[in-house]
């Protein structure tokens, strides 16, 4: 480990030498969830890029990825790699400089890093951490999707608004473009999206009166099918206790097969969650949520909130088996008044365009 260490300052040393003196910075480079995955913003930002005809790269480290993405996929461990990132003007990244890996550049006057982040942050991500501080000095740009957002993100951080970019996730231009589509399905499906706990697992049905072969029973005359999709590191146990053979019309998904939430999210008319972003991103389509925060008090306690959590929910509370079965039995303009408060908080811009604006954006950058 020691030896490893040692290896990779000596290379990160001789790179950031080379940086110093490579003149010709001109490359768009996208990376995201440390280096290991393509997706989120970065995946529906360089598409757009790539559908302008531009010649811009993806840069990762897992070798499995790579046939996964189109245009210019690039492999982290690679000269090439280093020629492209060496001569990089702007870096795209989800979760900061380790999208880039092995790859750490300091801040540069001739290069520009805009952070997209992965999502609306409902759960507080900055922890004032020595660690932390010194990686947000070099981000130039943070992207947003609202001035409130902003706002808290700015706290958070300690860093100036005018490091933000209030222009809307890529990740949801496709939710905009899909909020009219009219699904043609023989059910009406239901998405269950709890977030992932650090301490504990989930309990998905927490209620006294728990009772899912009545619930299913429910489902199954009412034409509704309910899928379940857990954090990945929890989908095998939840799929090992057996709910996909038990019952007919609640499901554990697979998240392997529907890999981008934001491609299929259209499909479901209602949303159950508990402090997942995923409601944020599901007010654009504008239909019922309902919210299952059975540990509210554990888990504010361990993570903490972006915002007051209760003051803005979209939907019911649900605390029992009776609630959950009276929100899937109310129509769909229920809250609908709190939908559109909460929309238009979260959401400045309604037109899909979030990837154009970036794109306009850093022309500027390019050709300035």
């Amino acid at each position: 480990m020691l030896r490893t260490n040692i290896m990779y300052n000596l290379f990160m040393l001789i790179i950031s030498i080379i940086d110093k003196y490579y003149v010709n910075k001109k490359f768009i480079v996208f990376g995201s969830r440390a280096g290991r995955q393509y997706a989120d913003n970065s995946k529906y930002l360089y598409e757009y890029y790539l559908k302008q005809g531009e010649e811009v790269y993806f840069i990762t480290r897992n070798k499995a990825e790579l046939q996964y993405i189109p245009g210019n996929p690039v492999y982290a461990y690679s000269v090439k790699a280093a020629i492209i990132m060496l001569g990089s003007k702007i870096l795209f990244c989800t979760h900061g400089r380790s999208d880039f890996f092995p790859f750490k550049f300091k801040k540069n006057s001739a290069r520009t890093i805009v952070h997209l982040f992965h999502a609306i942050p409902v759960k507080i991500v900055a922890d004032n951490s020595k660690r932390q501080n010194l990686e947000i000095v070099h981000w130039n740009k943070f992207l947003t999707s609202s001035h409130f957002e902003a706002e808290f993100l700015s706290k958070q951080f300690k860093i100036d608004r005018s490091r933000f970019l209030v222009f809307g996730q890529p990740r949801n231009d496709i939710l905009w473009l899909s909020a009219n589509r009219v699904v043609e399905n023989s059910k009406s499906f239901i998405l269950y999206a709890p977030t992932f706990r650090d301490q504990d697992r989930v309990r998905l049905f927490p209620f006294d009166d728990a009772n899912l072969v009545a619930l299913d029973k429910y489902l199954s005359t009412s034409n509704q099918e309910l899928h379940i999709r857990v954090h990945p590191n929890d989908e095998r146990y939840f799929r090992s206790l057996g709910y996909n053979e038990m019952y007919s019309n609640i499901k554990v998904v697979n998240p392997r097969e529907e890999p981008t939430i934001n491609d299929v999210l259209y499909k479901y008319s209602r949303l159950l969650t508990d402090y997942s972003s995923i409601a944020l991103d599901f007010l654009i389509f504008n239909r019922p949520i309902g919210y299952i925060p059975y540990d509210y008090v554990s888990y504010e306690s361990a993570r903490g909130f972006s915002f007051d959590y209760f003051e803005h929910l979209a939907g019911p509370v649900i605390h029992s088996q009776v609630d959950l079965l009276a929100f899937l039995r109310n129509d769909m303009n229920a809250s609908k008044q709190k939908r559109l408060n909460m929309l238009n908080k979260f959401h400045e811009f309604k037109d899909g365009k979030s990837s154009e604006r970036i794109y306009r954006y850093c022309q500027d950058i390019l050709f300035n």
